[in-house]
């Protein structure tokens, strides 16, 4: 039986520190009494958290049974069996070996163990929290819905949603998909993107050159003035006479020499 983990914890922390440099081993023991402080205020996630980062240090196996320790308090019997299974694998004459096989056995019927098969390299997930790159050794997980995610430079990530229950033995495949298809080209922008569209050629007016019939013809135009005038100076030809009347004609023969025409239209021959 275990007397106490905090005499134990100090006592491996003493033999330990002397294989860490002494900045890791101050750090290694500032989560050491920061864990040992926490389980004893019943907070056992952040002290599960102190025990794995001074373990990480300093590699103090006794780190490993406490963490255990707070995650069975807490009812993760995955994790728990995990770190407790690390426990004796580093400490193979551990005192308490057969307390822990028997927390093991109790624990059993809540824990599946289970095996990621994915592509080499692709980094792995369980439910978030990476756990490292494929391949990863067997994990122990607390049985219910868990998601396992594989992702990989250049692919879309993979994930796969699975319920365990107790004592499953199981091998889950996950992959990273294909790589996302790139978008289309656009095409390069026409000469009508580039300013105002011009008039449709429909809609332009010809020239008078390309099209002769659009200007109006006035080839008619002077035949008639000509007649025009014409009737107007007969017209003021004949006001003449009717006003002159025979006095006028008669005093223009008078003055004519040779032969002449009078306003009349008569001729006269002298």
């Amino acid at each position: 039986m275990r007397n106490g983990f905090l005499i134990a914890l100090l006592a491996s922390l003493h033999l330990s520190v002397g294989t860490a440099r002494a900045d890791d081993a101050a750090t290694a023991k500032q989560h050491y009494n920061s864990g040992i402080a926490k389980y004893s205020a019943g907070k056992y996630e952040e002290a599960a958290k102190d025990f794995i980062d001074a373990y990480v240090g300093l590699r103090v196996p006794d780190a490993l049974y406490n963490a255990g320790l707070a995650y069975e308090k807490l009812g993760d019997a995955g994790k728990a069996t995990a770190l407790y299974k690390r426990y004796l694998t580093e400490r193979k004459n551990a005192p308490e070996r057969r307390e822990i096989d028997a927390k093991l056995a109790r624990m059993a019927p809540k824990v599946a163990t289970v095996t990621i098969v994915s592509e080499a390299g692709a980094d792995v997930a369980i439910d978030g929290v990476p756990v490292g790159q494929s391949p990863v050794g067997v994990q122990y997980l607390t049985a219910g819905k868990h998601t396992f995610e594989a992702r990989r430079e250049g692919f879309q990530p993979g994930a796969v949603e699975v319920v365990l229950v107790g004592r499953d033995v199981r091998e889950i495949r996950v992959e990273p998909t294909a790589p996302a298809p790139a978008p289309p080209e656009q095409p390069p922008p026409t000469a009508s993107d580039d300013g105002p569209r011009p008039l449709a050629p429909e809609l332009v007016r010809p020239s008078d050159k390309e099209n002769p019939e659009a200007k109006p013809s006035r080839k008619w135009l002077w035949p008639v003035v000509g007649v025009g005038a014409a009737v107007v100076i007969a017209g003021v030809t004949t006001a003449l006479v009717f006003t002159l009347g025979p006095d006028y004609a008669a005093n223009a023969r008078s003055q004519c020499t040779g032969g002449c025409v009078l306003f009349d239209g008569s001729t006269f021959v002298k």
